[in-house]
């Protein structure tokens, strides 16, 4: 019951320090960074794993990965989120591609009994919205696999740590504290994700409130 306390507790704490933003905001600077050849490509593809359900917005955390640390550049930027339902082998998604070839989001939907087999869905998507005329055919100019008609594919897994900055009581900061501790002890996200095998990058953002005061440092005279 601790655990159980703990865990959803500190999710709704969570859920108040995230920021959430619209994806259709920043297409036209994602379809500029996919143009801009000044920057090596990152990926062909890259996927953002996003808890938000919200098929219209991410975390702020994600668009500032690939737009304010160095910048990723691709051919098609992915932002999936997984849902898992009560039916126990339901297998299906939806997309919403913003009339774009080179941004989409992913809403997956598994049954409890279903792996959660990102990688191998994901790629399964990518020829369906291919074969539609959705996304434009993607070659790889070397491969092990003649025939090979999808891109590499990098998955960008972000994992939050608890922020000095954060503005919380003593009572929540312990909550976070311990959620954090707990999920040392659990399944890692390359395997709860089925993405063990896969090209996978962890980048650790603090957790934050916006509207917290900051204390401006000044020089002395």
């Amino acid at each position: 019951m601790a655990l159980m306390y703990i865990w959803f507790t500190g999710y709704q704490i969570k859920a108040k320090l995230v920021k959430s933003a619209p994806l259709k905001k920043y297409i036209p600077t994602f379809t500029k960074l996919k143009g801009d050849l000044s920057y090596p490509k990152f990926a062909h593809n890259l996927v953002y794993l996003t808890s938000s359900r919200n098929p219209a917005r991410v975390e702020h955390e994600v668009v500032a990965s690939i737009l304010d640390k160095r910048p990723k550049r691709a051919d098609v930027y992915w932002f999936v989120n997984v849902q898992v339902v009560d039916a126990p082998y339901a297998a299906y998604y939806t997309v919403q591609d913003f009339d774009t070839d080179h941004v989409v989001r992913v809403q997956l939907k598994l049954g409890f009994r279903v792996e959660q087999d990102i990688n191998v869905f994901l790629h399964q998507i990518a020829k369906d919205l291919i074969s539609k005329g959705k996304l434009a055919q993607q070659k790889r100019q070397y491969t092990a696999k003649p025939g090979r008609s999808l891109g590499d594919f990098c998955f960008v897994i972000i994992q939050d740590e608890l922020s000095t900055e954060a503005d919380l009581t003593n009572w929540q900061r312990t909550i976070m504290r311990s959620k954090l501790f707990i999920k040392r002890f659990t399944t890692s996200p390359e395997n709860w994700f089925g993405l063990e095998y896969s090209d996978v990058q962890i980048e650790n953002v603090p957790l934050y409130l916006s509207n917290k005061k900051m204390i401006k440092i000044r020089e002395r005279e």
